[in-house]
């Protein structure tokens, strides 16, 4: 494999990314979510050594029909793309009167899941992103207005790192957990 070539999610990706319809292993979702057309193949294989992989991971995405790659700015067997979907953003929480009080009993397993998917993603895009500095920001979440006020602040820095794709995938799922 080219360590030059640059890939692209397919329909199939986009879909996946989307709905996990077709339920792809956690471990290459979150490489999947990192493709995005403008890293090279030798990123993406050193993101997949961050999750535990090698260049098999990238492989199978290219077997399965998830990616592919993009020949002169073009990617061989997909449409036009779409116009990018709108990152969903929660909105900030008033400030509490003590952010270190914990969530009530009902709010906990949605703020631990909260928390596991931040971390989650943290993780994926650690070698592009300040990891110690990002989880730390996790550390202090307590409550569901801490979710929300720690997801603002780490999209700026995904963003920076060019990890917006991944942070909208990150701010759709915390949202789903947090309608509960």
């Amino acid at each position: 494999m080219n360590p030059q070539a640059r890939f692209v999610k397919t329909a199939k990706g986009q879909e996946e990314i989307r709905s996990r319809t077709h339920r792809l292993q956690p471990r290459l979702r979150s490489l999947l979510v990192l493709v995005d057309g403008t890293r090279h193949a030798a990123d993406l294989v050193q993101a997949a050594a961050g999750l535990g992989g090698d260049a098999g991971f990238l492989e199978a995405l290219i077997k399965e029909g998830f990616v592919e790659e993009v020949i002169n700015g073009h990617a061989a067997a997909v449409p036009p793309a779409r116009a990018p979907r709108p990152t969903p953003v929660l909105a900030p929480a008033p400030a509490a009167a003590d952010a270190a009080t914990p969530a009530p009993a009902q709010d906990a397993d949605r703020v631990y899941a909260a928390k596991a998917a931040m971390r989650r993603y943290i993780k994926v895009a650690a070698g592009m992103l300040e990891a110690r500095a990002l989880n730390g920001l996790v550390d202090g979440v307590r409550s569901l207005d801490d979710v929300r006020r720690c997801l603002g602040g780490l999209r700026p820095r995904f963003e920076a790192n060019g990890c917006g794709e991944a942070f909208a995938t990150l701010a759709a799922e915390v949202s789903g957990i947090l309608r509960g």
